[in-house]
């Protein structure tokens, strides 16, 4: 008997877990954030109403989203909603098809990622200082298994709803996700409109066009850059000054200003916030 291999491949493919968490929003704040990598937030039970890179979205129980890397995103008002998220770092282009989708999951799809984010919050816990730490009951069998079913349960609602994004708009949001990626591989430089188009190898007028809705690419790279400030804020390793020069800020005071336009509040503000 001859044997051939099939070589299979990953369709979507976790690298890694950021967050595990339920979010609370009733509490007020929240200055919005951006981030390289995506983010799953589905309201389990209630009602939630935020803001996606400047445009207002609401969630019902049983909704969710998966926000693309570099979409600026916040709550808009204090709701009764019990919120999960999960966010992790993937670069499949088959999750281009279910970003910034508003997406009403089936009984199956809920009790799978209910399942999900059960596991998921046995793996990970808080660290005091902020972030995620691996718990200590969680063995590789329980992490396998986590990244596993993130990955089936992804792949599942692609099937069923990526399949109705228009193939543009796909391209669109692939096209925004790489951009955002190489901007944030030189997130320490001062780039021009001509220059990101450069770097990502397209015209200028289509970079316009692909970030039109983000308020132009240029705003798009400030908001990454105050995002990576926050980060360094929060590990306190740096001071203001040294966060504002590697960021490739002119000045400490354009640094602030800038900060603040963005979040609303400023630097130290935001320090004593933590």
């Amino acid at each position: 008997m001859i044997y051939e291999m099939t070589e299979l491949a990953d369709a979507i493919r976790i690298d890694g877990i950021c967050t595990v968490l339920k979010a609370d929003y009733m509490k007020n704040g929240g200055v919005g954030e951006s981030h390289d990598f995506p983010e799953l937030m589905y309201c389990a039970r209630g009602e939630h109403w935020g803001v996606r890179d400047g445009v207002d979205i609401f969630f019902r129980e049983g909704e969710m989203t998966l926000i693309a890397p570099g979409t600026f995103h916040k709550k808009k008002k204090p709701s009764d909603c019990e919120g999960w998220i999960i966010s992790f770092a993937s670069r499949s282009p088959m999750l281009e098809g279910l970003y910034n989708q508003t997406i009403a999951l089936t009984g199956e799809e809920r009790e799978e990622l209910a399942a999900v984010f059960s596991l998921g919050l046995r793996c990970f816990q808080r660290k005091p200082q902020g972030g995620m730490a691996v718990s200590p009951e969680a063995d590789v069998y329980m992490l396998t298994g986590l990244k596993k079913r993130l990955e089936l349960f992804l792949l599942g609602l692609h099937r069923r709803y990526g399949r109705e994004v228009a193939e543009e708009k796909r391209q669109e949001i692939a096209e925004v996700a790489r951009v955002c990626i190489l901007l944030s591989e030189h997130i320490a430089e001062n780039l021009t409109v001509e220059q990101i188009a450069a770097l990502a190898n397209i015209s200028v007028s289509k970079l316009k066009r692909l970030f039109r809705e983000k308020g132009g690419v240029l705003h798009a790279f400030i908001r990454m850059k105050v995002e990576r400030a926050k980060g360094m804020i929060r590990a306190g390793q740096m001071n203001f000054s040294e966060i504002a020069e590697a960021l490739g800020f002119a000045s400490l005071h354009y640094f602030s200003r800038t900060f603040r336009s963005v979040t609303g509040i400023s630097p130290s503000q935001y320090r004593k916030i933590l």
